[in-house]
């Protein structure tokens, strides 16, 4: 009831809302929009306590004459939901004649997409590669790199470490791949003994509607191109005669393995002419190969490992990288080995002439062709003397000069 020019006039008219306005109807993370409330007429205050609203925050409403009211309303992050509408209790509205709305007032549809999108990263192999190898990218829905499609033309929002991308190889939704999902061959660097990784960094990419991926979990994927390679050869030093065996150990930077059903295993081709046989090793650093000296092997000594022969086999590291079977200077045998199939024989006696009295001693010296060992345990060898004496060993391993005493009677 207000007093006019004397008289008395009545209102009795409800307010009503004319509309509710959002004015961005489809949101993305981080936006914000306006919506503007239109009443019938003017009321007295408008506080976002009156409205219905969900999946987001509206603010302080404000307004210069009552009748038309703005405020800001900012989305909930990682909401993906179409069909929204914000509602207005009218029974929270009046006029200044203390009349009060009734009924529910709603807003035009708008729809919510603040969803970062989110990605992985596989490759389609397990274990340690050498070569190429394919990545497949799976992020949750359509994205745009710089506002387009993913192209060949661009990886830019891609970062790989110790690999290079073969751009042409790239596959994408429109080559039959499922939405979101990409894939890429990768080839690591050479001499590599390390792991390749692939990673997508936050923000390089957008959905369709704005709002930036989340960063991805690194790819590691194993990886080794060197290759392996003979560290070097060892043997027991020493003289060997016809009929004994030499084990040669030959030892790889890494371990390495082959197929031992092979007709022809690897060996080893001798500097004789002869070849060392593979015995064990595979799947380890160390192959063992072993040499029995014949009675005609004594020849080009000292031995020596002129050539790794692969043979049958396919000679590689776990990896799968071929080996690198190379000798030279710094990995070929090193230890001394000498094949002596001669017999050594006494070359002459020698003694200090003269007349020797009972009780006393006489030194005979044996002479030998070449210097002999004496396994002197058991007393060592003796010399049966013309006069049925015997002589018994003293001194002279190792050299080709034996000592021997004998005590006259």
């Amino acid at each position: 009831i207000a007093q006019l020019d004397g008289g008395v006039r009545i209102d009795l008219t409800m307010p009503e809302v004319a509309s509710i306005n959002v004015a961005d109807t489809v949101l993305a993370a981080g936006e914000m929009t306006t919506v503007t409330v239109v009443t019938s007429e003017a009321i007295k205050a408008l506080s976002p306590e009156y409205f219905h609203v969900e999946h987001g925050t509206l603010g302080e409403f404000s307004t210069l004459d009552g009748v038309t009211w703005t405020a800001h309303y900012i989305p909930t992050k990682d909401t993906q939901i179409d069909k929204q509408f914000i509602t207005l209790n009218q029974a929270n509205l009046s006029d200044s004649a203390g009349n009060f709305g009734h009924g529910l007032a709603t807003s035009n549809e708008y729809e919510l997409d603040s969803v970062y999108p989110t990605v992985t990263l596989r490759t389609d192999v397990q274990g340690t590669i050498n070569g190429p190898v394919r990545v497949i990218v799976n992020f949750s829905e359509e994205v745009l790199f710089n506002g387009e499609a993913i192209s060949a033309d661009d990886f830019g929002w891609l970062t790989i470490e110790n690999a290079t991308i073969d751009a042409m190889s790239l596959e994408t939704p429109n080559d039959g791949r499922p939405m979101g999902e990409y894939s890429f061959i990768v080839t690591p660097i050479a001499h590599l003994d390390a792991p390749l990784k692939v990673r997508i960094a936050d923000s390089v990419v957008t959905d369709v509607n704005g709002n930036p991926n989340k960063p991805s979990p690194v790819l590691v994927q194993a990886a080794d191109t060197v290759r392996a390679h003979i560290e070097s050869i060892e043997a027991l030093s020493g003289a060997y005669r016809p009929g004994e065996t030499v084990s040669i150990e030959v030892t790889f930077s890494e371990e390495v393995t082959f197929d031992e059903s092979g007709t022809h295993l690897p060996s080893l081709f001798l500097n004789n002419g002869q070849i060392a046989n593979y015995v064990s090793g595979v799947g380890s650093e160390t192959l063992v190969f072993n040499y029995t000296f014949a009675q005609d092997d004594a020849v080009n000594n000292p031995l020596q490992v002129l050539a790794f022969l692969e043979n049958d086999t396919h000679l590689v590291d776990l990896a799968g990288n071929a080996v690198n079977p190379t000798l030279n200077a710094d990995n070929r045998l090193n230890n001394t080995i000498l094949l002596d199939g001669v017999h050594p024989v006494v070359t002459s006696f020698t003694a200090v002439p003269g007349e020797y009295n009972s009780e006393s001693v006489m030194w005979i010296k044996v002479h030998t062709s070449e210097w002999v060992s004496v396994d002197a345990i058991d007393g060592g060898p003796t010399l049966e003397l013309s006069n049925g004496g015997q002589a018994s060993y003293v001194s002279g391993t190792g050299s080709d000069t034996l000592l021997f005493r004998y005590d006259v009677d």
